[in-house]
């Protein structure tokens, strides 16, 4: 009987011990959809001169070895690289009548110096409003948006 009740009692600690080590490493893991308050303020800001089409803010945000990727049924193809030649790029965009008028942004979440979003751009086009969805990686470098790998699905 001593030994029985020895056993259970090893049996019972290990199962407290297991339970608790899971329930610990449960609350201590970090939730990636919780942007750091700081990364989220770089984002925002940067977002918001996009929209507001204000090319000395947005190189404010923009490293100066800045690269845009973009992923596609085609494959990967690196769009433009360095600030100089993507704020040109973004100029163009901006004064050209491409019919882009509005984008939602749905942040999923961040990964070290990494964060993730849905971007939805709008457009009304000759043949009525047009709808493109992307997944938008972006990596930050010294507080400034380094790279960005913008995904679109396959039709």
């Amino acid at each position: 009987m001593k030994t029985a009740v020895k056993t259970l009692i090893v049996i019972g600690l290990m199962a407290l011990t297991a339970t608790t080590s899971w329930v610990l490493a449960k609350d201590s893991r970090p939730d990636y959809r919780e942007i750091p308050p700081e990364m989220l303020a770089q984002i925002e800001a940067s977002d918001k001169a996009f929209m507001e089409k204000n090319l000395n803010v947005i190189a404010e945000h923009m490293a100066e070895d800045f690269e845009w990727h973009v992923v596609n049924a085609d494959g990967e193809k690196l769009m433009v690289s360095g600030r100089t030649e993507t704020l040109q790029r973004l100029e163009g965009f901006f004064t050209m009548d491409t019919g882009w008028t509005n984008a939602d942004v749905h942040r999923l979440g961040y990964l070290g110096n990494i964060f993730v979003q849905i971007e939805v751009d709008y457009y009304d086009t000759p043949d009525g409003k047009k709808t493109v969805p992307s997944l938008s990686v972006y990596e930050m470098k010294d507080g400034q948006r380094w790279r960005e790998w913008k995904f679109y699905p396959a039709k």
